[in-house]
Order: C-alpha cells, then structure tokens, then sequence
C-alpha cells in the first residue's frame, strides 16, 4: 500500500508541477475567498468518506445513509481538483471492488445507481444498472488515471464503456438511423433495457465517450469510441422533428429526452435543467477534441433563464435560480420557490463555456456568490434551499403529518408508487391522466384546480384497466393490466403504496400512533377505496389478502377525511411497519378510467396530542455531496465533461501529455493491487454548528 500511495503522490506531483495545480491547504492568509470555499467543501467531502467502505454518505439526512453511485463520481473529479488524491484513490478503489462484486454476481460490468454507505451493499430498489451514473463513474475513473497515473483506472473505464455499447445503445435513433442513442438502463432481473432515453444520459456518454477517445493507447478502440460518440453527437444536435433532441423556438432548448423510441414519444418529464446545461458542457467537451466550436443556435441557457427562473432569498438578498422539480415540485407557475444549488453550479460553468450574456445576468461569478450563500460552516453545501408550507391550514393539532403532495419526499422519508392497473401509460402521457403527481405544471390545460388541496399539487389515482384504444393488446374474457404492457392479467387490481421509510431502511414503529388519516375525492359518485396496511416481511411470508379496512366510498362533491384505526391495518404490533396503501382496481367495484385523488396523510396520536409541525419544507435542505461538488467545479471554472484543467493547461493532451503519460506508465506497472482495508487516518468526525442565514 505505501508503495502504490507514494508512487500516487510522485505523479499527483508531477502533474500539479505541469498543470499548475497546487494543494488545496496553503499559507495562512493567503487562500482567496474561492480557495476557501474549495478548501472548506473538499473537507467536509472528505469526512463524508466511511471508515470502512470509504464510500461517501450522498446526505447527512439523519434518516439516510446512502451512497449514490453519481455523488461518488463527482466526488472523486472535485477531490482530484481539489488536491485531495489520497481520500480520492480510497473511493475510486471502493468503487472498484462494488464494481466487482456486482459483475461476479450479475455478470454486469456496471454500477448500480446506489448502495448502503456502511456496507457497500446495493440498495433494494435501486440496482438498475442505469446509463447517466455509470457514465460519470467511467469519468471518474479516467480523471483518477490522469492524476494518479493508475492504468487499471482507463482499464475498468473501458469496459465499462463496452458494456455500455453492447448492452444499452438502441437499435436505432427516431430518425430511422443507426445510431449510439443510450436508453435508460437495465432493472434488476431484466435482460432488456428500460425503452426511454434520457438527455442527460446521453450528453454524460458523449463526455466520457470523447474522453476515453483522447487517453485510450489502442488504436482500435480509439476509433470505436469515436465513431460512437461522432453518431451520437450528431443525434443529438438534430431537431425533434428530424428525430434527435433540439426542440426549435426562439429561445430554443434540448427536449429532456424520449419516453420511447418506437414509436417516437418526446417525453414530458419535468427535470428540465441538466438536459440544458449538461448538453452544454458536453458538447464543449468534444468540440476540444474535434475542432469543432459549440453552435449558439444549440444551447438552451437562454430558454432557461425566460421560462424556470425564480428567486430565493439567502444572506438578505434574493438568489435567482432555478429549481430541482422532482424535489421541491416548485415552478414559476406555483407559489413554491426553489434554489438547486447543484444544478446551479452547473449553469455557471454551462454558461462560462458557452460564452454567451444570460439575460438575466447570471454570470458564472454571479451564481457562484449566490452558492456560497448555501454553503455552511462546515464546507457541505445545502442541496436544495427554498419555501415552506404552513400546515395549519391542511392538518389538525392532533396529527403528526406524513404526506403532503407538494413535497416529493415526505417527513417519514418514504415516496409513493403506483402498481397494476395504476402502471403510467408513460407512452400516452401527453393525452390521458396517469397515476401520478397532479400539478398545473405537469398538465397544463388539463389541470383543473378542485382536484388539489395544497398549494401545488395532489396525487391522481386512475383505475387504466382497459388500455386496447391505445394500441395495446386486448384478450376477450381477461380484464386488467399488470404494468408490463405486454400481458394482460385477470385479476383486475390496482393500488397506490405510500412508503414509511427511506429506501435504506425497512420499517417504521407505529405504536405511538392510533388513526392513519387522508382526504380523497373522486370524479364521479360511486368509488370506493380499501385501505391497505403492510408489515415487513408479508410479501415474504405470502401475507394474502394483506391486512385492510372494508371498501371506502369516496365521495365526489368535496374533499372527505377518513380516519382508519392502524390496528385494522397493521395488528396490536405495529412496531415494524413498512407501507400503507390504497387499492383501487376492479376488484374493489370501480370501473375502467375511475379516477381518485388523495392528499395530506398523516398519523394520529393513541394520547395527549402531538403539537403540529407548522412549517413543511418544500425541498431537500440536507448538505450534499453533489453540491458540494459542483461548487467546487464552478470555484474552478472545470468542466467536468472535459477534464478542463488537465486540458485547459495542456497536460495529459498532445506531446507534452504523451510524456507525462509515459512517465506515469512506468510508476503504474510497479503499483499492485491494494487489498481493501483501513483507512490510513479516520474521516473527521466533527459537524461545525449549522450556519443561519436570516
């Protein structure tokens, strides 16, 4: 081990010496105010790291303690910026040994979107082996070969960008062409890829894809990746009229992507900032290794900044951004506001390398003052920082709120799914009404405001049992679909299950509270709802029919509270509680199309009243790692998709790089593998005092 990390430290060395890259610590006094920031974030990256995985803990959400495979990518490339190789080669070999692991077990050359941060085991729900994360991973893998000169880093980087390309691209681009489109990824216990495909996905493989163009030493394989990323890159910049990603306007932008490729579905999801910035930094990226410039006519800042702009105010002053949707839910349109301060340090850079005024004059050093705002004393930058709901005007003085629906993540840490017949017809979005989230924004002329309680938004339930006018299969004698799209079943259910818990952990004690409360309301006289109640380990011990209330009429002339006792639910030992539910289908006597809607759960107390929490907050105040990585990109004017110091500075690039490469080479074959062990010195420990921002 003292080998390989001193044999690091000559190269991380010699490459500062080339590139200019001095350690973060330096002489008292003299750090300016971005290096401190640099400074600060790095640290506190650092102990996020655990002491035995050295896996970095994505949140310091006290409820969660997951490692996110994106945050460790961008963790490694802001701690090689920052002059932190050692904590930095500890992660990349952490990831090496989960990638392994994952392999010998799925046969997957590819990362899962997340594992626990205290054993590196994948987290249940998420082993999709998902195209944008294992893009930024190979990233992180070559940005560790050109620091620490580690040519296992550009091995693992390469096969896993052959898996990609085998497994993943799509059999052909809207156009009709032969392409390298990426569709989403693989689930777990699949074989065939997820059909959508993602904007961000693909302009992270058009980074890594040139990136590995520049540092591969087989020709063969440079060629490869550079006819996959010219076709890709191609696609990308033509119109979605002609089949590829631009959407023309004035301003015009990147559709977010597609939702299927056959037929061709541009998608209507609503996380909007990354499909715009991300191209941006992309296509900068390859235009340094092809010569070509970045079109104007294809960035899509400016459509940003006129359409998704809104204002937090932070330190006294209002901070102009934009928000992380799928969090806050919050848009221009609602009365919520947001500030994404990861996404926000990718504008920065986005309009740094697109060279262009934003007219709201946002420069980079502009957005980069107003991170800092969110930026705490400890170095963590808060994740998403924004308004607050007054719950008084939705809960009673007796009830611990769960659920509100303007809220993504609610205050049990749970999230809401929809099963059988509530299966999204993704495909149809733009025409029928799914199960799913109920918002002005999502729906625009379609939205009618008696269907939502809270400010922005409730959760529709739709009964879809018979979905043959939309081309998919009917079967005389069989009704109901099991969410597939490609078999129907006859049993005709459909439910909606409100988790208890974050994904990291299985149960939650219910034995202080009494009453699960909700409001439904329905469109038409004569639905009717069952209340469902699951324990952990009822699907693993064939629990059937679970435990439940009699059917429910819900009424459709107003929004009705229903109290149900948790005993009927959950037993006299409720301790262990995982999800709540709803069913809705055929079986319960609603007909096909039958639509509910449900907001504000909440549980009530067995005793003395529990006080109200009067503010919900609308967004995810947790320091992150992502942040906090961005911040620092955007501190060092680096583009991640570009390696742009190593660039930018002419290291690792042409002759010179060629030399250093070789010199790296000669360290990298007397380095053996290091056995996973201890760290050489433990994570900080210590939390500074969060900061206020009044």
């Amino acid at each position: 081990m003292r080998g390989r990390v001193a044999a690091r430290l000559i190269w991380g060395a010699l490459l500062a010496s080339c590139i200019g890259l001095a350690p973060v610590a330096t002489a008292a006094g003299a750090a300016s105010v971005s290096d401190s920031t640099v400074r600060a974030g790095a640290t506190w990256l650092v102990g996020q790291m655990h002491p035995d995985t050295h896996l970095l803990r994505s949140y310091d959400n006290p409820a969660e303690f997951n490692a996110w495979t994106y945050d460790q990518a961008v963790a490694v490339i802001a701690l090689l910026e920052a002059g932190h190789h050692q904590e930095a080669a500890l992660l990349l070999d952490a990831m090496l040994v989960t990638l392994s692991e994952g392999q010998s077990r799925t046969g997957m050359t590819a990362f899962a979107d997340g594992y626990h941060w205290t054993d590196a085991s994948e987290i249940q729900g998420a082993e999709t082996r998902a195209t944008g994360p294992n893009a930024w991973m190979g990233l992180a893998f070559l940005y560790g070969y050109l620091v620490l000169g580690d040519s296992s880093y550009l091995s693992r980087a390469e096969d896993m960008a052959s898996w990609l390309m085998d497994t993943l691209r799509a059999d052909g681009d809207p156009s009709g062409s032969e392409s390298c489109v990426f569709l989403g990824g693989i689930s777990p216990g699949s074989t065939e890829p997820l059909q959508w495909v993602s904007t961000e996905h693909n302009a992270d493989m058009l980074g890594f894809l040139r990136r590995l163009q520049e540092a591969s030493t087989d020709p063969s394989s440079r060629a490869r990746w550079a006819g996959c990323a010219d076709s890709l890159e191609s696609w990308m910049l033509r119109t979605t009229a002609e089949g590829g990603l631009w959407v023309d306007g004035a301003p015009g932008h990147f559709a977010v992507g597609y939702e299927s490729l056959d037929p061709p579905v541009v998608s209507s999801f609503e996380e909007v900032v990354d499909s715009q910035t991300w191209t941006a930094l992309a296509l900068t990226a390859s235009g340094e290794v092809t010569g070509h410039s970045l079109r104007a006519d294809r960035v899509g800042l400016d459509w940003l900044d006129e359409n998704w702009l809104v204002a937090v105010e932070c330190g006294g002053e209002n901070r102009p951004g934009f928000g992380k949707r799928t969090f806050s839910r919050a848009d221009p349109n609602s009365p919520l506001r947001s500030y994404w301060t990861e996404g926000m340090g990718g504008y920065a850079i986005a309009r740094l390398a697109a060279g262009t005024p934003s007219p709201a004059g946002l420069t980079r050093g502009k957005v980069v003052k107003d991170i800092r705002c969110f930026q705490q004393s400890d170095g963590g930058v808060l994740y998403t920082v924004g308004d607050t709901i007054d719950l008084g005007d939705y809960f009673e003085e007796d009830e611990a709120p769960l659920a509100v629906f303007s809220n993504f993540h609610n205050l049990f840490g749970g999230e809401p799914g929809v099963y059988g017949d509530a299966q999204p017809d993704w495909a149809n979005r733009s025409t029928h009404l799914v199960s799913w989230f109920y918002s002005e924004s999502e729906l625009g002329d379609r939205f009618d405001p008696e269907f939502i309680r809270s400010p922005a938004q409730s959760f529709a339930l739709i009964n879809d049992t018979d979905r043959s006018d939309r081309g998919y299969p009917s079967h005389p004698g069989e009704r109901g679909w099991n969410g597939s799209f490609t078999a129907w079943n006859p049993h005709c259910w459909a439910s909606f299950v409100l988790g208890l818990t974050p994904v990291d952990r299985s149960s939650r004690d219910l034995s202080s509270y009494s009453i699960l409360s909700f409001r439904a309301k329905s469109a038409l006289p004569g639905a009717r709802i069952r209340v469902i109640g699951h324990l952990v380990g009822d699907s693993q011990d064939r629990v059937w029919p679970p435990r439940s209330v009699s059917p429910l009429a819900v009424p459709s002339d107003g929004w009705a509270r229903f109290d149900v006792p948790l005993d009927a639910l959950f037993g006299a030992d409720r301790s262990e509680a995982e999800s709540v539910g709803i069913s809705f289908g055929n079986n319960e006597g609603n007909a096909d199309q039958a639509t509910l809607w449900v907001e504000d759960f909440s549980f009530g107390p067995s005793g003395d009243p529990i006080p109200l929490l009067k503010e919900w907050p609308t967004n995810w105040a947790w320091r992150s790692v992502a942040a906090t990585s961005w911040l620092i990109f955007a501190e060092r004017r680096f583009n991640p998709f570009a390696l742009e110091r190593v660039s930018r500075l002419g290291c690792g690039r042409g002759a010179s790089g060629s030399a250093v490469a070789a010199l790296g080479g000669l360290l990298a074959v007397r380095l053996t593998r290091r056995r996973r062990g201890r760290r050489s010195h433990p994570p900080s420990t210590s939390r500074a005092p969060t900061r206020t921002w009044a």
